[in-house]
C-alpha cells in the first residue's frame, strides 16, 4: 500500500500515511470493527466496536491483525512497524457465515455447492474462509448480525426507487424510500467503467469529504453502496424536501428571508473551511432547503413560503471539492461560469477566499430577484467581463426596497482583491448579519 496518501477503501474506511484513521457508522450498514486473529489462544486481544474510537491506533497498538467490515465488504489489515498493511479483501455477497456465539467464533465461507454439507470445524472454517475470534459473546454476536446484513448488502434489497431529482453526464440523483423504515432519502448514483479495480479518484475525493462533514447546514451522507463489478456507486443522503434554491430566486422573497439564508450558508461554509475543505463549486443548484413542514405530497420541488430559521438549509456536492489548508494555494479552474471567483478565471492561485465571491454572487441574485452580478451571453462573454473587472451596478427597480448594509456586504464579497475579501467567519459578524435571526410564523428554535 502507497504511503504519504489517502486511499479510499472499497468499504469507505480511509487509510492516511499508513494507518486506519476514521471508519463511519453508516445508518443501515451495521459496521463494526476489532481484532482479527489466525490464532485460537489469540482471543484474549482486544476486541471492541468501531465507533468507540476514532485513532485505532491510539487505543490498539498491541493488536497485530484487526478487521474492519462495512457495505459489505471485510478487510483484514496487518499491523506492521511501518504502519498498517491490506492482507485481503472479502466481498460477503453470496457468502455463509457460520457462528459459534457460545465459543466466541465467526467463519466466513464461500457458497456452498449443492449436496455438500455446511458443518464444518473451525479449523476447517479457517483453511477453506477466514475466521474471527473474540473474547465477549455481546461483540461476536454483533459482528454476526451485521456479517449477515453484508451478505445481501445490495442497494435495491433495502431501498424502493423514485422519481428523479436531477441528472447529468456520469450521474442521477432520485428519491428513494428505505424498505424498513419507509423513510424518504435522495440517492445519488455514479457511474463508472464496469469491473474498475478502484474507484475513480474524482469520486474517491466526493466521498472522502462526503463522509468526514457532520454539520446542520451540510446534507448529510446516510448510507453507501460500491459495485465496482458493476461500475456505480450509490450515496444515499438525507432527503431535503423543499428543492434547490434556485427555485426560490422569482419568489420575490423579502430581504429578511434572503438574510437568514445568507447566514445559514455562510455556517456552512464556515464549517468547511475549518474542516480545510474548499467547496469549489457553490451555486443555487447546490444550495438546498429542508422545509420544517412540508405538505404530505411534497415532490421536492420548491415554493415560495419558507418559515425561517425553523427550514434549513443545506450545501451539496463535493464532486470538486479540494482538502486544501487556509492558505494553500490552488490552481484547477474548476466551477460554474456565473458563480466562478474572478482569480480562477485568471488562471491565478487561489485560495478558500473564491467560495466567499461564491455566496456573494447568490447574495446579488436573491436580492435581486433573480440578476447577476456578471452578465453575458456566453461563457466567454461572463470570463471577459470578469476579466476586465466589470460589475452590475446595484441601482434600478429591483434594488429599491434592498438595504444600504445589504448592499455593502454584497460589496465586501465581490472585492476583486481576494486578500479583501470577507472570509466566512468575517461576513457572519457583518452588521447585516448581526442582527437577530427572521422571525418565523411559529416559535424560532435554535439552529
Amino acid at each position: 500500500m502507497e504511503k504519504g496518501g489517502s486511499q479510499l477503501l472499497a468499504h469507505g474506511g480511509w487509510l492516511d500515511q499508513g494507518g486506519l484513521v476514521e471508519v463511519r457508522r453508516l445508518t443501515s450498514s451495521a459496521a463494526v470493527r476489532g481484532t482479527l486473529s489466525d490464532d485460537e489462544d489469540e482471543r484474549s486481544r482486544r476486541c471492541v466496536p468501531f465507533a468507540s474510537c476514532t485513532n485505532f491506533f491510539s487505543s490498539c497498538f498491541r493488536v497485530r491483525r484487526y478487521a474492519v467490515l462495512e457495505h459489505g465488504v471485510l478487510s483484514v489489515f496487518v499491523d506492521e512497524k511501518d504502519g498498517s498493511r491490506l492482507k485481503e479483501r472479502v466481498k460477503l455477497l453470496g457468502m455463509q457465515i457460520e457462528a459459534d456465539l457460545t465459543q466466541g467464533v465467526l467463519a466466513i465461507l464461500p457458497p456452498e455447492r449443492e449436496g455438500r454439507s455446511t458443518g464444518h470445524t473451525h479449523r476447517d472454517a479457517f483453511r477453506r474462509g477466514l475466521a474471527l475470534y473474540f473474547d465477549s459473546k455481546m461483540t461476536c454476536q454483533e459482528w454476526y448480525e451485521a456479517l449477515l446484513v453484508g451478505t445481501e448488502y445490495v442497494f435495491e434489497k433495502h431501498y424502493e426507487i423514485g422519481a428523479v431529482l436531477g441528472s447529468g453526464a456520469y450521474a442521477q440523483v432520485r428519491l428513494c424510500k428505505d424498505r424498513l423504515s419507509k423513510q424518504r432519502f435522495a440517492v445519488k448514483t455514479v457511474k463508472f467503467s464496469r469491473g474498475s479495480a478502484s474507484i475513480p479518484r474524482e469520486l474517491q475525493n466526493e466521498l472522502a469529504i462526503s463522509l468526514s462533514v457532520h454539520h446542520e447546514n451540510i446534507v448529510e451522507l446516510k448510507d453507501l453502496f460500491i459495485d465496482l463489478e458493476n461500475g456505480q456507486v450509490h450515496m444515499v443522503f438525507e432527503h431535503a424536501r423543499g428543492g434547490a434554491l434556485k427555485d426560490y430566486v422569482s419568489c420575490d422573497l423579502p430581504e429578511s428571508a434572503v438574510k437568514e439564508v445568507v447566514r445559514q450558508i455562510l455556517r456552512g461554509v464556515q464549517y468547511l473551511h475549518r474542516m480545510k475543505v474548499c467547496h469549489r463549486d457553490l451555486k443555487l443548484t447546490n444550495v438546498l432547503l429542508d422545509l420544517d413542514a412540508p405538505s404530505a405530497d411534497s415532490d421536492g420541488k420548491g415554493h415560495c413560503e419558507l418559515k425561517l430559521p425553523s427550514d434549513l438549509v443545506k450545501l451539496i456536492d463535493f464532486g470538486l471539492s479540494k482538502h486544501s489548508d487556509m492558505d494553500a494555494l490552488m490552481m484547477s479552474c474548476v466551477g460554474s461560469p456565473r458563480f466562478i471567483a474572478p482569480e480562477v478565471i485568471a488562471g491565478k492561485p487561489y485560495t478558500h477566499s473564491a467560495d466567499l465571491w461564491s455566496v456573494g454572487v447568490i447574495t446579488y441574485t436573491l436580492l435581486s430577484g433573480g440578476l447577476y452580478p456578471v452578465t453575458g451571453e456566453s461563457k466567454e462573454e461572463l470570463f471577459a467581463r470578469l476579466e476586465s473587472r466589470t460589475i452590475e451596478p446595484m441601482e434600478g427597480d429591483e434594488w429599491l426596497l434592498v438595504s444600504d448594509a445589504a448592499k455593502q456586504f454584497v460589496g465586501e464579497l465581490l472585492n476583486f482583491d481576494p486578500k479583501e475579501r470577507l472570509s466566512a467567519e468575517e461576513a457572519l459578524e457583518h452588521e447585516w448579519l448581526a442582527s437577530a435571526p427572521v422571525a418565523a410564523e411559529k416559535p424560532a428554535t435554535d439552529l
